[in-house]
């Protein structure tokens, strides 16, 4: 009788044992990576991009980067960049836009020097 009962004690203890190793395992292998390496952006952040760059497209002097908009919402350097900046700032300061379009021209245009978005 003690027998059965410690091979079904034993047979829950495996499976909740197991359990709880694909919980950490799976915390491991999806959660870290995303912590400390930065793997992907937060939803909150996202949306926020999405949002500015929404207002972005609506201005006139933003139309020439229209044709860089996928590539623009995709690199992480520009996605950085378009969260650091104050958009209130941008959008009603001239000083603070033409900064803001010389780092943006910068950040698009470093691997391929010969495209031009300039209105000069």
């Amino acid at each position: 009788m003690h027998e059965i009962l410690f091979g079904l004690l034993g047979f829950v203890f495996r499976i909740l044992s197991w359990l709880v190793t694909q919980v950490i395992v799976s915390f491991f292998i999806e959660y870290l990576p995303q912590k400390f390496f930065g793997y992907s952006f937060y939803e909150k952040e996202t949306e926020l991009i999405q949002e500015r760059m929404e207002l972005l497209k609506k201005e006139k002097w933003f139309k020439p980067y229209e044709v860089y908009f996928l590539e623009i919402t995709q690199r992480k350097s520009i996605q950085k960049l378009i969260l650091k900046v104050n958009m209130h700032e941008i959008l009603s300061s001239e000083e603070k836009r033409i900064e803001f379009l010389n780092e943006l021209d910068r950040r698009l245009f470093d691997l391929n020097s010969n495209r031009k978005t300039s209105l000069n």
